[in-house]
């Protein structure tokens, strides 16, 4: 009760709790009372951490806020007068989770005569890739398959592919996020599929997993704006994706489907907006990429109520136009390193998705040949799943004569 009208205070300048360190401190100190960020009482470094990051949010806002400003000046109209449309593609993750072939082959490749293609890889640096939800992960030795690539080995990889410019920020991520208490919580995933009716330290670690992955998104932004600055030439359109996004077949970027909207997969929604990949008109960079982390710090109470992260992009994208599509017009999986420097794909629902309108394995394209190629790189053997994944192509497969001893 008393706190309460320090919450109403915070909330009413929450922009301006970083301008000082005291208002900061109150704002913090109302904040973990009201919401619980990671314990009712935060700790000295708690607040540290936690007012640090306010700070560093708030800079790299007003510095977006300012190269923003001088983008629309020059270039009012949104265009730059010149014939070539510009992309902007930006991959979130960590550096020994990616995976690159898929992109290269099926992405990069196709889009490079339409476009100049800018790549902008935003991954932590842990040296050990880490899951949240590891039962489908390869192990070699108790650990999860790793990748050794480093900032020299990625332009290698890719600058062969990409016409534009490549930005590799691989850097530390952070440590202890903000949390609020209601979102870890209620989290989905957690609470349904492990009976949790009380906050767990795993739910704090998947709601922490999606703070680094808005603060990369924010970061990608960032470098957008800063090349559009340094390049005098206005973005078309951009593409998120992430370190294990697997592109199955040719993915070619439309600019009147994705004009002044965000495109994603229809499948694996969870109630609000598929949040693996996307296809998105200029117009949207900043709400897809900024808003999530800027309302996660400086405006939460606006979506307090969601419970996973789809929900919560859903409720970010409230006031745009978010058009989906089925998987086979927009051909991402979710895959893993595999044994030997191959590739695998792990086929439980979260993955592969279901939905009661959609079908089984929505998230795959209806391809029976691309259907067996997961098949035949699933990471591990789960009979259900993989019915469902094949179960479509029961006909085709008779006909054919293909079977799955043929892997």
């Amino acid at each position: 009760e008393w706190a309460s009208p320090f919450a109403r205070s915070a909330r009413k300048v929450h922009k301006d709790c970083t301008k000082t360190m005291y208002a900061a401190h109150l704002c913090l100190l109302a904040l973990a009372v009201t919401r619980r960020l990671s314990s009712v009482w935060p700790t000295r470094d708690e607040l540290k951490t936690w007012i640090q990051q306010m700070q560093d949010v708030h800079a790299i806002e007003v510095r977006l806020s300012h190269l923003r400003a001088a983008q629309k000046h020059a270039h009012p109209d949104g265009q730059d007068g010149n014939a070539s449309a510009r992309l902007g593609v930006c991959i979130i993750g960590q550096v020994s989770r990616l995976l690159l072939r898929s992109k290269i082959d099926n992405f990069f490749l196709a889009n490079r005569d339409r476009f100049i293609v800018d790549v902008v890889f935003v991954l932590g640096d842990a040296a050990e890739a880490r899951y949240v939800n590891a039962e489908t992960v390869p192990m070699i030795n108790g650990a999860p398959v790793s990748v050794s690539w480093n900032r020299s080995s990625i332009k290698n990889e890719v600058k062969g592919s990409v016409n534009g410019a490549i930005v590799v920020d691989i850097h530390p991520q952070l440590a202890e996020p903000l949390l609020h208490e209601r979102y870890s919580t209620h989290l989905d995933k957690s609470a349904k599929i492990l009976n949790i009716t009380r906050r767990t330290e795993v739910q704090d670690d998947r709601a922490r997993a999606h703070v680094r992955q808005w603060y990369a998104l924010l970061k990608c932004y960032s470098h957008f704006l800063t090349m559009e600055q340094r390049n005098a030439a206005p973005y078309s359109a951009f593409v998120k994706l992430r370190d294990d996004s697997v592109v199955l077949s040719n993915l070619r970027v439309n600019l009147r489907s994705v004009h002044k909207k965000v495109v994603t997969q229809e499948c694996a929604s969870w109630g609000g907006v598929n949040d693996k990949a996307a296809m998105l008109g200029a117009t949207e960079g900043f709400t897809y990429f900024a808003k999530p982390l800027l309302t996660w710090y400086f405006d939460y109470n606006q979506v307090a109520t969601v419970t996973n992260p789809e929900g919560y992009l859903d409720a970010i994208l409230r006031n745009t136009t978010v058009t989906t599509v089925r998987a086979d017009a927009f051909p991402i999986l979710t895959g893993r390193n595999g044994i030997s420097g191959s590739v695998c794909f792990p086929l439980d629902v979260a993955k592969i998705g279901w939905d009661e309108n959609l079908g089984d394995a929505a998230c795959v394209p209806p391809s029976c040949p691309l259907r067996a190629y997961v098949y035949c790189n699933r990471c591990s053997d789960d009979d259900d799943s993989t019915s469902k994944l094949l179960r479509i192509c029961t006909e085709e497969f008779a006909v054919s004569g293909w079977r799955t001893s043929a892997c």
